[in-house]
């Protein structure tokens, strides 16, 4: 068997941590492991009643550093060590309760019209309305303080003022019919 080497868990790593394209996952059943992590480091999560998540390697003996670090990025440090060292599965109302996770639908076939949902809205709007909106919240995540964060809100207000001034978009949707 081959085992991934350091640069390439390295580029899986920040591939997924950086992409500027959002990821919709379903759940119906145990995600357990680098698939918990995913799952719960996604754009949004629909998760069945039946779903849960969690990170059963330390009751064998083995620290799920990189699952940890996944959801570190996303998720608060309590969080991260209650999946990890508790080794008891968070279900999915649990989850959803806790603002882990999107929401608990009723059933997969239910999530997954979700999931198509959200897919065609972002393919309507655009790629690079898309990208642009992951990068802000991006930039807001990794904002030391409240001021850099307000300064990241100004700026793209302004810009997109200046869209509206320059005829590049259509505010319409501020309008009563």
């Amino acid at each position: 068997m081959h085992w991934p080497d350091s640069s390439q868990l390295t580029a899986c790593f920040d591939r997924w941590t950086t992409r500027r394209t959002p990821v919709v996952s379903t759940v119906d059943g145990d995600a357990r492991a680098f698939a918990a992590a995913v799952a719960l480091t996604s754009a949004f999560t629909l998760a069945t009643p039946a779903a849960s998540f969690g990170l059963p390697e330390t009751s064998r003996g083995v620290v799920p550093s990189f699952a940890i670090g996944l959801l570190g990025t996303r998720h608060t440090s309590r969080l991260v060590r209650e999946v990890a060292l508790s080794t008891v599965p968070i279900a999915a109302r649990d989850a959803a309760h806790r603002n882990h996770i999107s929401a608990v639908v009723p059933d997969a076939e239910y999530g997954e019209r979700c999931a198509h949902r959200l897919l065609s809205l972002w393919s309507e709007v655009g790629a690079a309305t898309i990208r642009d909106a992951m990068q802000t919240l991006a930039d807001v995540d990794a904002a030391p303080d409240l001021a850099r964060i307000r300064r990241i809100a100004v700026a793209g207000v302004e810009e997109q003022l200046r869209r509206f001034g320059d005829g590049r978009t259509d505010q319409s949707y501020l309008t009563p019919e």
